[in-house]
Order: structure tokens, then sequence, then C-alpha cells
């Protein structure tokens, strides 16, 4: 059933917005400061699927409840199929709205323009899949793309089946071609002679090969063995050279040089973490 969740004073055009389980919490963020400023009556009807782009308008159709008086229904951007069938249910106009929820504002005419961000510092990171089976010649202009692109450190991923014997002379090559280097691995055998040739971050640390992170003498990215056991990391499971958070380690712990605290940045403030890395490669 849809379910009238904003009223404003007046007579304003009543929009009955289409959404899935996923995207509910956050259209009905957006609508309750978007509809003022327009403004609009709205309805939101969350459909019995999680993810919205994956419905059809012949599927909302058979599912849609459109209140009194609606003057438009909106489908989620990514809905496929003719607007005829939901609009011969609805009785009303239907349309798409962007692919993006948060690209509303700009779909009713308001502007989007950030206030201000503040200061902020971001490293993006631009991974090379299968770098093994890459020649260097292909990694230097996958490279040369990636940087281009935007990317700041140009990321080599390791396969599974390694140690990747020629991993030094790729870093070296492309330190020599003036790019930031960091290495996907979690073999030390690789790991080490990344570092040697210039690497200066590792993807990634946990149990298997922590003993061996404090040689490497770079930042690197500490990761749980299990997603849900956070103390596999041994000891007392502090990994961060942070001393203002549960995980501080002390100079003795041989840890103090891993710098990227696996806490949320909220519980770890003076650990200068990387939040997460895309995989932008352009290749499989």
């Amino acid at each position: 059933m849809a379910e009238q969740t904003g009223q404003i004073p007046g007579r304003h055009r009543r929009i009955h917005f289409i959404t899935g389980r996923l995207a509910e919490s956050a259209l009905r963020a957006v609508l309750a400061e978007l509809a003022p400023k327009v403004p609009f009556h709205y309805t939101v009807q969350v459909m019995p699927i999680t993810v919205a782009a994956l419905m059809t308008t012949r599927w909302v159709a058979a599912r849609l409840d459109v209140p009194p008086e609606t003057d438009l229904v909106l489908l989620p951007g990514y809905c496929q199929g003719e607007l005829d069938a939901v609009q011969a249910k609805a009785k009303t106009r239907v349309e798409r709205g962007p692919r993006d929820l948060r690209d509303l504002p700009e779909y009713f005419g308001q502007s989007t323009a950030p206030s201000g961000y503040g200061h902020f510092e971001i490293r993006i990171l631009a991974e090379i899949n299968h770098a093994p089976q890459l020649t260097l010649q292909e990694v230097l202009a996958w490279a040369e793309h990636y940087r281009a692109s935007g990317a700041d450190l140009i990321d080599l991923g390791c396969d599974p089946d390694g140690p990747w014997a020629k991993v030094g002379d790729y870093v070296r090559a492309l330190r020599d071609a003036g790019y930031r280097v960091s290495i996907d691995s979690m073999d030390p055998r690789e790991i080490a002679p990344a570092v040697e040739a210039g690497a200066e971050l590792v993807l990634s640390v946990n149990s298997s090969n922590r003993h061996a992170a404090p040689d490497w003498g770079c930042e690197v990215v500490v990761i749980p063995d299990r997603l849900d056991q956070w103390q596999q990391m041994g000891g007392d499971d502090r990994v961060s050279g942070c001393t203002q958070c549960p995980c501080s380690a002390g100079p003795d712990s041989g840890t103090d040089r891993m710098r990227h605290c696996r806490e949320p940045a909220a519980l770890c403030p003076n650990a200068p973490a990387i939040p997460g890395h895309s995989h932008a490669d352009g290749h499989r």
C-alpha cells in the first residue's frame, strides 16, 4: 500500500514515488528536504523487491497503488519497459526519474551545487588486475591511462598462484616513469621485493602475513581474517600507531609502522585510514 509521508499546506502537485526496499530510506531522506523547496506533496510506495533497478513497468503496473488526486507517478530511472502499462493503471501522468535518486533535486529544478565540504584529502587508487599476466609495456600503458583519468596511485594486482618473480622489475619501471605504486598481494614473497623497489602501500595485511609487515617500512591496509571476527589479528589486536583509540600500539609492539587502522574512522580519528578502494581496472 502507498504510504503518505509528506504534507505541504496548499494545493501543490501530488507525486507518487516508486522505489524498492534498499533505496527506501535514502529516498525518504531526499524527499523530506526536497518537497518543501519545490514544493509538492508526496507519497512513497515501496515495492516488494530489494533493488529498484530490477523493476519493469509491467511488474510495477501489476502492483501499483496510486492515491487519489495524484498528479504524477515517478518511476526509478532504471525501470525498463513502456510507460503505457503503468499509465493505464495509474490513470495519471507517469515519468521516469533520474537513475540516481541523489539527482532528484536537479530533476525538479533545484540547485545541486555543494555549499562546501571543508578541507579534505583523498588519494585515488587504480588497480591493474592480473598484472603478472601482462607485459611491462601493457602495464605501463594501463598506468598512463589511469593517471590521465585521475589516479594518484597505480596498484599492481597480483594473482593467487604467485609469487610473481618480476614484481620488483615492474614496480621499479613504474617508479622510474614517475608513478606512485601500491602492491595488492597477501604473499610476503611478492610484497617484500615490491616495497624494496618503491611500492609505498600494501594491500593487504592479516594474521597470515602480519609477522612480516613491520619489516616493510611502508603503509599497509589491515583487514580481518573473517568479517565477523576482528580478533583473528592475534595478540591484543592492536594494529595502529594511533594512541587515542582501542587499537593503539605501543613502541614495542612491532606494529607501530602499520599506519592504517582497521577500525572505522569514527572510532579511530587519529589514524590516517584509507576508507576503501575501487577496482578501476578496464580489463579482465
